[in-house]
């Protein structure tokens, strides 16, 4: 289906924003040279790169992204809504950055995640 019929303009444009600033966040972690994303790489040169492989590439991953994104918008607290924002994840979180090894999840599902693994 295509996504326009599927999610309203409003879903579409902050869910391509909010997956621009994932994937920019994505691209500066697999630079890092200290702590946790040391020895983690990403098979994008740039955000705009990851970007566009996912809106043209993925489209389930892209689809879900929107689906996150419209629950995200439609909470209708405000404070609250913070962990339902969409997140870019490594399924693999011992793996890279690659198209293979993401998947979309909730920032509070991410937040969850990352407590789990560290304790």
């Amino acid at each position: 289906m295509k996504i326009y019929k599927k999610f309203d303009k409003k879903v579409i444009e902050e869910g391509n924003r909010l997956l621009m600033t994932s994937c920019r966040k994505a691209i500066e972690r697999s630079r890092s040279d200290e702590g946790a994303y040391k020895h983690v790489k990403c098979s994008f040169n740039t955000a705009k790169q990851l970007f566009l492989s996912i809106r043209w590439n993925n489209k389930k991953l892209y689809e879900n992204w929107m689906t996150l994104t419209k629950n995200y918008l439609d909470h209708p607290n405000q404070t609250d809504r913070l962990r339902l924002r969409p997140t870019l994840d490594r399924i693999d979180s011992q793996g890279h950055y690659f198209i293979n090894n993401l998947q979309v999840i909730t920032f509070g599902q991410n937040a969850s995640k990352a407590r789990t693994k560290s304790a």
